[in-house]
């Protein structure tokens, strides 16, 4: 499907690109007319009455048509970019070449594209871009594209009448040698079986609304183009978050295994899980851990997709644990397990809810699916 949508992507810009080059080789040329017109009607003696009767104002009149023909030439500039987007989707990767390209140069420049629309909606845009992010390797164009359709999926998925807010993240990972871009939004959020599917060209639950279903299978395969992957959280009501991990270097490789994160102080249960796993596990079995050591663990290793802890542990419990990750990572989910019965019910000060609750023994395959199923997706 994606392989005809490039052939049709390279008819039609090939015929917007006609139009817009008559409209680009004529607004310098309406500009210079415009120009000379505009210094012989302030010379001329035409009275201020008969601006006035014509319900017209000379300094407005000599505004508005500055402020017309540089819209023209922005609107122009945009198409043209638009139409340089749909020939790079639509070549093969030997006709572009990759180059150093600055994230946040890009997030800026994607802002610009979609920002007046995406306030709207979006209240606040709320920019964490760390310093001395190393630049990735690719197509400057092509990456803006996948943050433009995921800050207008951010702006889309906000109802009318709320208050809306976009987090837009940016930090190199040093560990895995990739930059991260997280766009966040406190909108509707999706359901699993959504989630599972928005990948896939085509699907759309906005038809109704125009959509087309192809936004986000496009930048997913913009985002492999460049040998990075895309994972995205969400939860129905709390809003959605996606991640698009992206290699510093040609080498490099993301892991597509789910990121868990194990807390238990007991390592020698810990040492039997770890057995079983394949998935990219973290283990926390420090005894002098506190709470804000692990969110601060969080916040330093973003790249994390689920956490999974014992309820009963040492200087903290569980379920305080789950109310602070909540509070913090409103997106996170999080499975608690014990194999004390009592642990297991929630005390009365605690509103937070996990994703799920574990009675120990419990089934190490069943687990591992379990995780899959709450985790962040990740493609």
């Amino acid at each position: 499907k994606l392989t005809a949508l490039g052939e049709v992507v390279a008819g039609v810009a090939h015929e917007i690109n006609n139009p817009i080059s008559f409209i680009a080789y004529n607004v310098p040329v309406l500009e210079e007319i415009w120009s000379n017109v505009e210094a012989i009607l302030a010379d001329n003696k035409v009275t201020s009455d008969v601006w006035k009767r014509k319900g017209l104002s000379q300094q407005d009149v000599f505004q508005h048509m500055r402020e017309i023909i540089r819209a023209f030439k922005i609107g122009g500039n945009r198409i043209n970019r638009i139409i340089s987007h749909l020939k790079e989707f639509s070549r093969s990767d030997e006709t572009t070449r990759k180059k150093p390209v600055a994230i946040q140069d890009v997030i800026q420049g994607a802002l610009i594209i979609v920002g007046a629309q995406v306030r709207t909606t979006v209240s606040k845009i709320d920019l964490r871009i760390a310093e001395n992010i190393p630049p990735t390797y690719g197509h400057f164009q092509k990456i803006e594209q996948v943050i433009t359709n995921l800050m207008m999926n951010a702006h889309q998925a906000i109802k009318e009448g709320k208050k809306g807010q976009m987090i837009v993240r940016c930090r190199h990972i040093e560990r895995l040698n990739a930059v991260v871009v997280d766009i966040e939004d406190n909108g509707k959020g999706m359901e699993r079986e959504i989630v599972d599917h928005i990948f896939d060209p085509f699907f759309t639950t906005r038809r109704e609304r125009g959509g087309t279903g192809l936004g986000l299978s496009i930048s997913y395969g913009l985002v492999r183009e460049h040998n990075g992957i895309i994972g995205v959280y969400s939860r129905p009501g709390l809003g959605s978050r996606f991640s698009i991990f992206l290699p510093v270097d040609r080498e490099t490789n993301i892991s597509l295994y789910p990121a868990i994160l194990f807390i238990d102080h007991n390592v020698k249960f810990l040492k039997q899980l770890k057995t079983n796993f394949v998935d990219a596990v973290i283990w926390r079995s420090e005894p002098d851990d506190k709470i804000e050591d692990i969110i601060g663990f969080l916040e330093e290793y973003p790249e994390v997709d689920i956490v999974v802890s014992e309820i009963q542990l040492k200087g903290f419990d569980g379920w305080n644990l789950l109310s602070e990750i909540k509070s913090r990572f409103p997106l996170m989910p999080v499975i608690l397990y014990s194999g004390d019965k009592k642990a297991i019910r929630p005390p009365e000060e605690i509103t937070a809810v996990p994703d799920l609750i574990l009675h120990k023994p419990f089934n190490i395959d069943k687990l591992q699916e379990i995780i899959h199923k709450l985790g962040r997706q990740r493609l």
